[in-house]
């Protein structure tokens, strides 16, 4: 545990992961993709200097999402991270989802550059969960597919794997400018690229 780390976070790795999953049978498993699988800022940033370039409004704009979704996903960079846990799950026969808090618009390559990039077997639709101010949209499609792990970024990323009642798994990264969606938590300030899981299911209630 690091320094100034609430005491429910426990560190663990790829191989610490695989090693509580076996004898396991294969399961559901989702993944966000903006920092978490994927270094998409730089499409995130185009955006912004293109529909807002003082502030956040781009995040609203329908256009900026047909752009991103339609074709700047291609700027977007693999995070070894996703390689490491996604080539383990599909070792396992786990099924992968993608679920993203990003706006659906009206064509997206995302599936098919997460299938090529990432090598997916049995690839899925990647779900468009999009924002709300009053809920969180992921958790519905982390319950409607039976989902028993999650991968994520975010404080709304514990919040829904929470509110599904199973164990979500956060990649922490380190302060960077503000071109993606703006979800930094005090809880992920100052950390490098790690992954840690905190088991909500003895915290609820």
């Amino acid at each position: 545990m690091q320094k100034g780390e609430p005491a429910e976070l426990h560190w663990v790795s790829v191989e610490d992961i695989e090693k509580s999953l076996a004898g396991k049978p294969p399961m559901a498993v989702g993944f966000d993709i903006d920092d978490t699988v994927l270094f998409s800022s730089p499409g995130f940033y185009r955006g912004q200097q293109m529909f807002s370039p003082n502030g956040y409004s781009y995040l609203s704009n329908p256009q900026f999402w047909d752009k991103m979704n339609c074709e700047w996903e291609k700027f977007s960079l693999p995070k070894t991270i996703g390689q490491k846990l996604i080539t383990m799950h599909q070792k396992r026969g786990d099924e992968i989802y993608f679920i993203t808090g990003r706006e659906p618009s009206v064509c997206e390559i995302s599936t098919q550059y997460l299938k090529d990039t990432f090598g997916i077997n049995n690839m899925h639709k990647v779900i468009f969960a999009g924002s709300s101010k009053t809920e969180y949209t992921k958790t519905k499609h982390i319950k409607d597919h039976n989902i028993k792990m999650y991968y994520g970024d975010s404080d709304g990323d514990i919040i829904s794997a929470r509110q599904a009642g199973l164990k979500a798994y956060v990649l922490c990264a380190a302060p960077t400018p503000a071109t993606n969606r703006p979800h930094k938590t005090a809880s992920m300030a100052n950390a490098s690229w790690r992954t840690h899981s905190t088991d909500f299911q003895q915290h609820q209630g």
